[in-house]
């Protein structure tokens, strides 16, 4: 990963409680894609930019989702198709309220947000699973 940075503020709710809507996130650039790590991508369909969390990894596409478990409960809403050619950066910090958020807190925080979501996800996914049997 280089030293380039870039910023961009958050305009949506889809990365609560670790990511507010008008932070300002720190980007690095990065070739190097992580399962469950959280990137700054382009979306064609939307021609917007969005922060979310890579789900899954096939070659060069990527599924990525937001950690607020409410778009679980949609069919199969939240989900974003995207190469790996549109992802602008890894989001390496937050900066809140004029307090840039420390790099080990902000990993912390990271991972305390992935368990969250899944634990929320996790009834409904276990009744989808029943129902299909």
């Amino acid at each position: 990963m280089s030293n380039k940075k870039s910023f961009w503020i958050s305009d949506g709710k889809s990365m609560n409680p670790l990511i507010e809507e008008g932070d300002i996130l720190i980007l690095e650039k990065t070739k190097n894609i992580k399962l469950f790590g959280i990137y700054v991508f382009y979306n064609k369909k939307t021609k917007k930019l969005i922060g979310h969390r890579v789900v899954r990894i096939n070659k060069n596409k990527l599924v990525f989702h937001g950690d607020t478990a409410a778009s679980f409960f949609k069919c199969n809403a939240g989900f974003e198709l995207g190469a790996k050619k549109e992802v602008k950066g890894k989001i390496t910090g937050i900066i809140r309220k004029s307090k840039k958020m420390g790099r080990l807190k902000f990993m912390v925080l990271s991972f305390l947000s992935l368990v969250y979501a899944s634990i929320r996800v996790l009834p409904f996914l276990i009744k989808k699973y029943i129902t299909k049997r």
